[in-house]
């Protein structure tokens, strides 16, 4: 029997768009489950940014290979869970020298109907 590949949930065009933005190597599970219910909910996408904090000593753009490599592996695991449960999902990986530098540019260049900050 041959594996099943997963196939991403399609949203509606125009579907709002949740933003749950993390850093430090985790989201814990209770903004992750609460972030799932109300994207269910509101018929939304659910967009876990993982925020990456560059030091002033390097330049913005510089490879940050080790953050990089703890934030792929759980954003792929966030991404699988939502899934599973049949809700749309948008990733992103998000840069800036501080966590609300990273939000910044985000907002920049993205649009967000609701932001779930952990606390």
């Amino acid at each position: 029997m041959r594996g099943r590949r997963r196939h991403p949930v399609k949203s509606a065009p125009g579907a709002p768009r949740l933003l749950v933005p993390f850093a430090g190597g985790h989201l814990d599970e209770a903004v992750l489950d609460a972030a799932l219910r109300i994207a269910r909910a509101d018929g939304a996408v659910f967009v876990p940014a993982y925020l990456i904090i560059v030091p002033f000593s390097i330049s913005l753009d510089a490879p940050m290979t080790d953050a990089v490599e703890v934030a792929l592996p759980l954003l792929e695991a966030v991404e699988q869970r939502a899934q599973k449960e049949r809700i749309p999902v948008d990733a992103r990986l998000e840069r800036g020298r501080s966590l609300r530098d990273a939000l910044r540019r985000l907002w920049d260049v993205e649009r967000f109907d609701r932001i779930l900050l952990p606390v």
